[in-house]
């Protein structure tokens, strides 16, 4: 076995656990958080997948600052009083009373959204994350939007836009 073999499968070993762990931590995220999205998408028409995928990039699956320590899923700014004693510094982002809170103003807020009524009935992330993006929700727009979409695909969210509210419907 030459060199360049043993180091290319010294490599993979050490890198191995690191994409492991980071698919373990969206597994992880997604089945904590599924049944609210779905919830939360048969009550608003916002697709799970959305939801989803747009936390899980915002929160880094969960282990973002402001996930752990304000229950702040997507990023979203407003007052908050208790960010000294939380993180040390001040802060722009909003804290939440709990995560799922935090879920449900993110829905509510793109309810207000100019491009709601046009998508309202439309099961499609492809239509709803470019639209969020143009509203100027994310900072860094056109790598956001295709977080999101990566997101939804590897972790196939989609399947999650197809799940009824009839407990006896397959």
């Amino acid at each position: 076995m030459g060199i360049f073999r043993i180091l290319s499968l010294l490599v993979c070993l050490l890198i191995a656990p690191v994409f492991i762990l980071a698919q373990n931590a969206n597994t992880v995220y997604i089945e904590k958080y599924k049944g609210l999205a779905i919830d939360l998408m048969h009550q608003t028409n916002v697709p799970a997948s959305v939801i989803l995928g747009v936390a899980m990039v915002e929160s880094g699956a969960g282990n973002s600052a402001l996930s752990r320590k304000f229950n702040n899923h997507f990023g979203i700014t407003g007052t908050n009083t208790n960010a000294i004693e939380k993180l040390g510094r001040r802060t722009r982002y909003k804290e939440y009373e709990s995560d799922t809170a935090s879920f449900r103003h993110f829905c509510d807020m793109l309810a207000k959204k100019q491009f709601y009524p046009k998508l309202v009935d439309k099961q499609d992330y492809k239509l709803w994350v470019p639209a969020i993006r143009r509203t100027g929700y994310a900072g860094s727009a056109q790598t956001w939007e295709k977080k999101v979409k990566t997101a939804i695909i590897k972790n196939k969210l989609y399947e999650l836009d197809r799940i009824s509210m009839d407990p006896l419907a397959k």
